[in-house]
């Protein structure tokens, strides 16, 4: 299936399952060729009665719904085309955190660091609070425990939820042992604190 989705015929249901079936379910590229190449996950491939229940959740949620999910840098998104009514959702790399797109900041062919910077950071606060000014609705997800003012600046602009992210389903060992910090950070007050909507 993986050699399936690499090669394109792959869909993001395809995408979805890999994923299911991976190490701690999470998705991996290559540098070269952003090819999907996370393992088979022996203890935990398989996909659980809550996720069942997420799926089911989130499909009556955009039932009737018109929703569009990108595979796309956020730097190549046409902000534009949204406005009010609208709702965008971020979920950017941790700056400075020792996740894998972190660890190896790799000088790809057009000279380009692979990485997340500070000026990405920066640029996609702003993109955020250029959404704000034109009442599209955004969330965004990150982790306080990693020094950085820039998200603790925009933090206290919008409505933040500290969120339990104790992961026990995971199984690997983190390196970094501090405990984590992760909010949501939302232009607008949701219904509940355990939800976007």
């Amino acid at each position: 299936m993986r050699d399936d989705y690499n090669s394109g015929m792959g869909d993001w249901i395809m995408l979805y399952v890999l994923c299911s079936h991976a190490f701690n379910n999470q998705g991996r590229f290559s540098f070269s060729g952003n090819k999907f190449n996370m393992p088979f996950g022996w203890v935990k491939a398989y996909i659980s009665d809550a996720q069942r229940d997420n799926i089911r959740r989130m499909k009556a949620k955009f039932d009737g719904r018109d929703v569009e999910c990108l595979n796309l840098s956020f730097e190549q998104i046409d902000y534009s085309r949204f406005g009010n009514g609208d709702f965008v959702y971020f979920d950017p790399p941790y700056y400075g955190s020792l996740g894998v797109y972190n660890e190896k900041r790799k000088i790809s062919a057009d000279g380009k660091t692979n990485g997340w910077t500070l000026e990405q950071e920066a640029a996609l606060y702003a993109i955020a609070d250029e959404l704000d000014s034109r009442g599209v609705r955004f969330a965004l997800s990150n982790n306080l425990k990693y020094s950085n003012p820039l998200l603790e600046d925009f933090c206290k602009k919008y409505n933040t939820i500290h969120v339990d992210g104790k992961y026990s389903n995971v199984s690997y060992h983190k390196s970094d042992r501090a405990e984590d910090d992760e909010v949501l950070v939302m232009n607008y007050e949701s219904v509940s604190n355990k939800t976007l909507f």
